[in-house]
């Protein structure tokens, strides 16, 4: 067994129920596993521990990133200009994909597991589409539930597309690639998740047969809801800017939307699973917002604020989806809508756009709340859990910024990186 490692710094959040930030924390880590966390005096402290002191700042577990599509982190800038109407934006975002190949897509989302670790990311929830290689996502250290994505309207693609579900969780369990590891032996990093894109995209058919494989394997599902209201207005009265893309990719059918489905029939639909998350919920209504408190228990909401910003949405219901005691996690989306995959800059852009929400609540979207959507909890992710891996990040307080930490813990300058 190898020595301890303590890990300490003038701030530390992450201890279960922990109601206020601890000064001068310390977790204490020995082969990988938190041992011990709390306030750096009042732990025992061995002669041959070795004490990492970080500095002035925040010790956290590391960061979870709720939502992504690593496969367009090969692009420097945004797909289209902020405030693009989003069915356009579609269109673009397919065209990239088609132009795309295997090897590139591979490349891409190395590239994005990268950025993400370099980021103080420790877990993401990963929307991937088929064919879905999951080498990139193995051998790297960036803990992955990979979600996969479905889209069709079409009940002759049923088959074809379960098949692919199917082989889809198998690779779960089988060898892969002689530089691969197995991946059942690392199972404590990778899980799998269901995800049928979207209401516009997805027939009644498929959407149910994503239910039964979810709900039969006991896995996460994720889906695009409540994005826009032009996705309102087609479910509302099969008009609008989505019946115009529909009908340009030829996959118009108006008897695939029938009988009709509301948004809360949506979610009606989702809450019969033990874990499902409601990716973007822009423009989710009291009525919806009451229908997803009230299965809270296992219905997550994940906010994608910069990109909520790019299509220059209107203002997030982040405060009545809090007043509800539903629970946020936050993601930063794709390359494809976002300058980069910072998870912290999407949470310093929260502190900026609701100065009335608590940087305990902000930091709690970051980390516990992600863990909980995605299902993870109990694995060490978004808290700091005794007797399991260790997921450490840090944030430095920027040289310019003084007072309190409230005062400098989301400013401009403030940079989270990953510990371990």
């Amino acid at each position: 067994m190898n020595a301890r490692r303590i890990y300490r710094a003038s701030h530390l959040f992450g201890i279960p129920d922990q109601r206020d930030i601890t000064e001068d924390g310390a977790i204490v880590v020995q082969d990988g596993i938190a041992i011990a966390a709390g306030r750096f005096r009042e732990l025992e402290i061995g002669a041959n521990d070795t004490i990492e002191d970080l500095g002035d700042g925040l010790l956290l577990p590391g960061l979870v990133n709720a939502h992504t599509h690593l496969e367009f982190s090969s692009l420097e800038d945004p797909v289209g200009e902020p405030g693009i109407e989003f069915t356009q934006w579609i269109r673009l975002v397919v065209a990239t994909r088609q132009s795309c190949s295997t090897e590139n897509k591979d490349l891409a989302i190395a590239r994005g597991i990268q950025e993400s670790i370099d980021s103080g990311v420790s877990l993401v929830g990963e929307i991937a589409t088929a064919p879905c290689n999951l080498v990139p996502y193995n051998q790297s250290d960036l803990d992955t539930t990979v979600f996969l994505e479905q889209l069709g309207r079409n009940t002759a693609t049923l088959d074809e597309l379960k098949a692919t579900r199917t082989s889809f969780l198998r690779s779960f369990d089988t060898v892969n690639s002689e530089q691969a590891q197995t991946l059942r032996h690392r199972s404590n990093q990778l899980a799998a998740g269901m995800s049928p894109h979207a209401p516009y995209s997805v027939g009644h058919a498929l959407l149910r047969s994503l239910i039964d494989s979810s709900k039969q394997n006991r896995l996460p599902l994720a889906m695009h809801l409540a994005e826009t209201e032009q996705e309102r207005e087609l479910l509302e009265s099969l008009s609008g800017p989505f019946v115009n893309l529909l009908q340009e990719f030829g996959v118009w059918d108006r008897l695939t939307f029938q009988p009709p489905m509301t948004i809360q029939d949506y979610i009606q639909a989702l809450a019969v699973l033990d874990r499902s998350l409601i990716i973007h919920g822009n423009v989710l209504r009291t009525e919806e917002l009451d229908l997803v408190a009230r299965h809270r228990d296992k219905m997550s909401v994940v906010f994608c604020p910069r990109t909520h910003q790019f299509f220059q949405h209107h203002r997030y219901p982040l405060n009545e989806l809090l007043q509800r005691k539903i629970n946020v996690a936050v993601g930063t989306d794709s390359r494809a809508s976002n300058p980069d995959l910072k998870l912290f800059e999407e949470l310093k852009m929260i502190a900026r756009e609701f100065p009335e929400v608590d940087e305990l609540e902000i930091l709690r979207m970051g980390t516990r709340n992600g863990a909980l959507a995605l299902n993870r909890m109990g694995e060490g992710f978004g808290q700091i859990e005794p007797n399991l891996r260790a997921r450490i990040a840090f944030i430095a307080r920027p040289q310019s910024e003084g007072g309190p930490i409230r005062n400098w813990l989301f400013s401009t300058d403030a940079d989270c990186v990953r510990v371990l």
